[in-house]
């Protein structure tokens, strides 16, 4: 196998902003973010936050909170941060959902978990509208420009409803939307010994 092609694919060169999904290098040693999807919902000067998409956790809210309403929504591992602390990710806007944070498109991250509650009650919302997350992936200033730097994530997008659908977070699907040149990486299995 000709490896410098695999090397130079590693960096794409497109810089992480809000609303970019980072897909981990398969070949990181970190088994934590081992083929991760990670959303940056927030980047600036004090550093960066962003939840993986692709780590549920095999609960839904319902078994994870008491007193949520009954809510069809699976929860994820968002990070290593604040593991003990729910996050969400919606398309209801802040509007509905005051003191949200816009993300892009129509992606927006936390808010008022009341009003949440009081919409699901009333069937404002349904469970392809949320994403809930344990924890966070969190960057100090410079750290995931040098993560990235030294190829442990590759830069891409994806569209609001790929994002809110979590089938269409998996690492493979992320590498796939990457091109053809990436093809390999999202065919290759887990674990390089088992090709």
């Amino acid at each position: 196998m000709d490896y410098s092609k695999i090397l130079d694919i590693r960096s794409n060169g497109v810089p992480a902003k809000k609303g970019s999904i980072l897909l981990s290098d398969p070949f990181t040693d970190c088994d934590y973010f081992k083929q991760s999807v990670v959303l940056i919902t927030n980047k600036t000067e004090e550093g960066t936050v962003g939840f993986i998409l692709n780590k549920p956790l095999g609960q839904n809210i319902n078994d994870i909170i008491d007193d949520f309403p009954d809510f069809e929504a699976q929860v994820c591992l968002g990070g290593p941060v604040e593991e003990n602390r729910l996050h969400y990710i919606h398309t209801l806007g802040s509007s509905l959902m005051p003191g949200s944070l816009h993300v892009f498109g129509k992606i927006y991250w936390g808010g008022e978990i009341a009003t949440l509650k009081q919409l699901i009650n009333s069937g404002t919302v349904s469970p392809n509208e949320v994403r809930f997350f344990i924890g966070y992936s969190g960057w100090s200033p410079n750290q995931l420009e040098s993560e990235i730097n030294k190829h442990t994530w590759l830069v891409s997008n994806l569209k609001t409803k790929e994002i809110m659908n979590p089938d269409c977070s998996s690492w493979r699907y992320g590498m796939s939307k990457m091109g053809e040149r990436y093809r390999p990486w999202a065919n290759a299995p887990e674990n390089p010994e088992h090709n």
